[in-house]
């Protein structure tokens, strides 16, 4: 337990960002979770950049692909409960955005905005809820709907 108080401490003493890359550097302290969030992380951001490189040569089926390869993920991500209610929050945002779509394709700027909240929570995993906010508001200004569909009609009925 005492290196893994170490690990986190900066060098003033004090807890500080954690990123993906002091997390691999201490691989020998993750918990399960943590290494497998670690990986399935790099495997989303991998797809997001490979559907960019996929629209900048006009390819929208590959670009697509890596879009479905990268979605399937975001479930497994979702379930890693020890990162925490800020990781999960962004998660589930960018898993409704992509199910409201309905099937249409992503722009340009959305695949971007998904690449920035992946690298965000890549970045810090342990993100405060007030940070995953301004992360899911950056996916609305792109036009994504980051609430689940069923919500409007949950509001409907609860405003009755």
């Amino acid at each position: 337990m005492r290196h893994r108080e170490e690990w986190r401490q900066s060098d003033e003493g004090c807890i500080g960002q954690v990123s993906v890359a002091d997390l691999n550097r201490a691989a020998s302290v993750l918990s399960p979770e943590q290494t497998r969030v670690t990986h399935l992380l790099a495997d989303a951001v991998g797809h997001i950049q490979d559907a960019l490189s996929a629209y900048d040569i006009e390819d929208p089926i590959a670009a697509d692909d890596a879009i479905q390869r990268m979605h399937v993920l975001l479930p497994a991500l979702f379930c890693c409960r020890s990162m925490g209610d800020g990781f999960r929050a962004v998660i589930n945002a960018i898993i409704c955005s992509l199910e409201n779509l309905s099937g249409q394709p992503l722009t340009r700027d959305q695949m971007a905005a998904l690449k920035l909240a992946l690298n965000r929570i890549q970045q810090e995993p342990a993100l405060p809820f007030s940070t995953a906010v301004e992360e899911t508001i950056k996916l609305e200004e792109v036009g994504f709907t980051v609430e689940p569909a069923e919500m409007e009609y949950l509001l409907d009925w609860l405003d009755e």
